[in-house]
């Protein structure tokens, strides 16, 4: 039987999915001693899709030179990180890689404005450039998730699976799964690779909320458990991703069921972060009780099913008890961040960013400057030098996935409620508000004797 697994909310809202939980790790490399270990160890599952068959063949000695180069960028890349560099003579060991902006949905819950969404396309140039550069070393490859576009659109997916495959690297793939190639599929499954899914229901749910037609994923599923099948092998991976809301609750036991009749590996669940105005009232946080239900419920039945599933917390009641004073709880420190060193965010326009969350933040472009000039350039060594500082710069000073209280969720609705705060300052102070534990901003918030730019600075606008 495999095991049911919480998780606190992350990832971009609306694709259902946190990056870095999609390789296993949880948080910032808090623990900078663990940086690098994935390439090390061999047990990890990396090294054994390497260097087999006879010793002397060719394809063996270059796996193993390819293995063996990308351990030493591993165990060079947390030195540097463990002392913080600034400049580095180490490469990332993974990155995010946005081919295009484009995407062929609609969905309900995702910010993405079709009428403003920008229409570029990585090129063909950058992708043969940064597969000489980046993906020797890499240890990870993940194609989408990051900037809310459907990556099986990109005109170049097949040549950056065919170099990161040549390579060696570990690939994931968020897809809405309506675009529907058999090769794309075959040659996913060949890398191994993991494909991430997003949906938030089944059958008429899933339609109303993604506006796809429902035989389009049951059709992705038989495409990619039959590919898998005759390939078992290769160990590619299937998980959901289900954004949770209260329209939506009752679809999560049937996302299960659908899950466990595909073979599906993880379905990680996560909640709302809503952007308009009028979806606010759908936050889970507004329906706690049927939440904290609809969570246990799910956790039994997968369980029965043995799928594994990674929910958030369970949300607090509070009591009708009359309420005693007492000191007030601690609360997490911001934990230290090591993604400058060790991960990459390239966007499909060739903005080089720290990660999906710090996308505002452009440490250069590809167009302008090569990749080594960007990774060791000006902005990066200040990035460095001030992420795990007492003053960080930029987003990084109030990042929601480095510290606070995972349900905050009084500090959310009491700013909601709060009249006069534009609808997209609103989403990212709370944001700061779910991770962080700061009355004295919220209280002054609604009073109203705070000034606007001194609060879009504090968080990260």
């Amino acid at each position: 039987m495999r095991g049911n697994g919480d998780r606190g909310e992350g990832g971009h809202p609306g694709d259902g999915w946190d990056l870095s939980a999609a390789h296993g790790e949880g948080d910032f490399s808090a623990d900078v001693s663990t940086l690098g270990g994935g390439a090390v160890d061999a047990g990890d599952g990396f090294a054994a899709g390497e260097g087999g068959g006879s010793p002397g063949r060719r394809g063996n000695d270059r796996g193993r030179s390819q293995h063996d180069h990308r351990r030493e960028n591993a165990r060079l890349n947390a030195q540097e990180a463990r002392r913080e560099a600034l400049v580095l003579s180490s490469k990332p060991t993974s990155a995010w890689l946005a081919l295009t902006s484009r995407c062929n949905l609609q969905c309900k819950h995702c910010p993405r404005d079709p009428l403003t969404a920008p229409d570029d396309n990585m090129t063909g140039e950058h992708v043969e450039a940064l597969g000489a550069v980046l993906f020797p070393t890499l240890e990870h490859l993940a194609l989408g998730g990051n900037n809310l576009s459907e990556p099986l659109l990109s005109p170049v997916i097949d040549e950056t699976l065919e170099a990161a495959v040549e390579c060696g690297v570990r690939i994931a793939v968020t897809t809405n799964g309506t675009i529907i190639k058999t090769e794309h599929i075959e040659r996913l499954v060949a890398a191994g690779a993991e494909v991430r899914l997003s949906i938030e229901g089944v059958g008429k749910a899933y339609e109303s909320i993604r506006g796809a037609k429902w035989a389009r994923i049951e059709r992705f599923m038989e495409v990619f458990q039959t590919a898998r099948r005759a390939s078992p092998s290769k160990g590619a991976r299937l998980m959901l991703g289900f954004t949770a809301f209260a329209s939506n609750l009752s679809q999560l036991d049937p996302v299960i069921e659908f899950a466990a009749r595909y073979e599906v590996d993880r379905v990680h669940v996560q909640h709302l972060m809503p952007v308009h105005s009028n979806q606010r009232f759908q936050l889970l946080a507004y329906h706690r009780l049927a939440a904290n239900e609809a969570f246990d419920r799910a956790r039994r039945l997968a369980a029965a099913l043995d799928v594994v599933l990674e929910l958030p917390p369970l949300f607090p009641l509070g009591s009708m008890e009359k309420a005693v004073e007492g000191p007030r709880p601690e609360h997490r420190s911001i934990q230290a961040c090591y993604y400058p060193w060790s991960r990459v965010n390239i966007l499909e326009n060739g903005d080089v960013v720290p990660c999906c969350i710090a996308n505002t933040m452009i440490m250069g472009n590809l167009h302008e400057r090569s990749f080594e000039e960007i990774w060791n350039g000006r902005p990066y060594q200040r990035l460095r030098a001030t992420v795990n500082s007492a003053r960080p710069i930029g987003v990084c000073a109030n990042c929601s996935m480095r510290s606070g209280n995972e349900n905050d969720s009084d500090a959310l609705l009491n700013l909601l409620e709060s009249p006069g705060v534009p609808g997209l300052f609103k989403q990212r102070v709370k944001e700061f508000l779910m991770r962080h534990h700061r009355e004295d901003l919220l209280k002054r918030l609604i009073a109203g004797r705070s000034r606007m730019g001194r609060l879009r600075a504090r968080v990260g606008l």
